[in-house]
């Protein structure tokens, strides 16, 4: 058995392989989520204390929706600050409260 892995254990292109994968099929679930959401329903939310309808199923969607650039927003969604980082994975729910605070610079 000398040099074969211990039973279990997936080498690093395994492990890359399947975090590849697991990105690809998220991707094309949120595509599916997607498509059904804007077919079938859409949802109500609390904009900046203003009711909304959206068929945007994430922030990243949200911000598409308003027309906005991600670089220079902030986001809370019920109550929590939203990291950039999730935006993309933060999924709009009926009735979710988000205030979104979008920084114009100047001088």
């Amino acid at each position: 058995m000398g040099g074969s892995a211990p039973q279990g254990a997936m080498s690093r292109v395994d492990q890359g392989f399947l975090s590849k994968l697991s990105v690809a099929c998220a991707e094309a679930l949120s595509r599916d989520q997607r498509f059904l959401r804007g077919v079938l329903m859409a949802v109500t939310v609390h904009l900046n204390g203003e009711r909304r309808t959206t068929e945007a199923i994430t922030l990243i969607d949200l911000i598409e929706e308003l027309g906005l650039s991600q670089r220079m927003i902030a986001i809370e969604c019920n109550l929590e600050v939203v990291p950039r980082s999730l935006y993309g994975q933060t999924e709009l729910k009926e009735g979710d409260r988000i205030e979104l605070v979008h920084m114009i610079g100047g001088g």
